[in-house]
């Protein structure tokens, strides 16, 4: 039966239990099991801390013999530097929770009632000032990044546009034009992109890295007239096939010219379900406008992998293209308006689940990459903001948009 070890909170009396944890826990495959204990002995009679008794360690590793590590793993330097890193481990630990040397005191515990104010709290813990009012700027992603795109350019960032908005003239007619008559609502017309896919398919298409089918959805609009959109472009519409054919490669050449221009990308997914064309393998932006084209297609749930996958390609994609640019990521809040998965949970459970496999893969590719950046725009509107949706529940209204490019301005840019 194993022998009951006992921790004190400050000080203890280190016996050769609890040295035999210490050296499991600190100095793996390093030869210390049934060792310490025996060598410091004498000098454990009275209570110690923990870094005390590191300190011993320490001095004992400095004055024994040189013959001593001939039968031991390690060298002398090698046990003294591992001592080393344990105490800054412990050191570390010991105020973890503490709000000294923090780069936002206030991020370290939940607001109290009283401090719940939306002025006063900001979700970052440290700022990154990557860019000033003159960096090129690009966006894509949800319903969500279109309105962030729309202030961004009413705002004075230096917004890069590569691809007019698309008014009819010219028989394309974007749907934001709707929300927003006046300015467009990503860098080049490529439409709304729920999902990480979607992004991945984008500098695909672009730079030629895989090979795309052109579908065309048809559909009859309000006025009675038939309308064209590409699936993989959501919310760009076209009069006619001819049309979709000569912009074809007049699109992918403004996207070619963001991604070789941008200085700083931002993008949003918002999507972990999500239509795949199975005659392609490809995924679309958005669910299958019409009944042939979900025939043709299957719904898909894409893991927290599946999202690393995507958003890493994407990425490395447009870095082949351009090394220096910096990617700036949040999650969209706008939950789901219908789920795929209807016969077996809640649209409320779907929308928790898909959210959160793309918050924890946003978070694995941040960690990960160079200059690659979290916005918590999806904390701000979710958990700070105390009204920030218009009746539908579903968008955001004006002014917390507003709050969500005070946030950026805070977080990103040098004054």
């Amino acid at each position: 039966m194993a022998e009951t070890c006992i921790w004190n909170d400050e000080r203890a009396l280190f016996g050769a239990v609890e040295l035999n944890e210490i050296a499991e826990a600190f100095f793996p495959d390093m030869g210390l099991e049934d060792a310490l204990y025996p060598s410091l002995k004498q000098y454990l009679e009275e209570k110690k801390t923990i870094l005390e008794l590191l300190e011993l360690i320490y001095v004992f590793f400095k004055q024994i013999p040189d013959d001593v590590f001939q039968a031991l793993p390690c060298t002398r330097a090698e046990y003294i530097e591992k001592i080393k890193q344990v105490s800054e481990e412990i050191n570390f630990k010991r105020g973890i929770y503490t709000k000294e040397n923090k780069p936002n005191p206030d991020g370290v515990y939940w607001p109290r009632e009283n401090s719940f104010l939306e002025e006063t709290i900001e979700p970052f813990a440290k700022k990154y000032p990557i860019m000033d009012m003159n960096t090129l700027l690009g966006a894509a992603g949800s319903c969500f990044a279109s309105e962030f795109s729309f202030a961004m350019q009413s705002n004075k960032f230096n917004y890069l546009i590569k691809e007019p908005l698309h008014t009819g003239e010219h028989g394309i007619f974007n749907s934001s034009t709707r929300n927003n008559p006046n300015m467009p609502d990503s860098s080049a017309q490529w439409g709304t992109l729920f999902n990480t896919p979607s992004f991945t398919h984008l500098a695909e298409r672009a730079f030629g890295d895989r090979s795309f089918p052109k579908i065309l959805v048809s559909e009859t609009n309000k006025n009675g007239l038939t309308q064209y959109n590409d699936p993989y472009r959501e919310g760009v519409f076209f009069q006619s096939q001819e049309i979709f054919e000569d912009d074809y490669e007049l699109h992918l050449k403004a996207v070619r010219e963001v991604f070789e221009e941008c200085e700083v990308f931002v993008f949003t997914p918002g999507l972990s379900e999500c239509w795949e064309y199975m005659p392609h393998g490809s995924v679309m932006s958005r669910n299958p406008r019409n009944e042939t084209l979900r025939s043709l297609s299957r719904p898909r749930v894409l893991t927290y992998e599946d999202n690393v996958h995507y958003m890493q390609r994407f990425i490395d994609i447009v870095r082949h293209h351009n090394p220096k640019i910096k990617f700036i990521i949040s999650v969209s809040p706008i939950p789901f308006l219908a789920t795929t998965r209807g016969h077996e949970m809640h649209v409320m459970e779907a929308n928790v689940l898909s959210k959160a496999a793309i918050r924890l893969a946003v978070d694995h590719v941040c960690r990960n990459n160079q200059d690659v950046f979290y916005f918590p725009s999806y904390e701000l509107v979710t958990t700070v903001l105390p009204k920030p949706w218009e009746e539908d529940m579903r968008h955001v209204t004006k002014e917390t948009v507003g709050k969500v490019v005070g946030l950026f301005e805070k977080m990103f840019v040098r004054h």
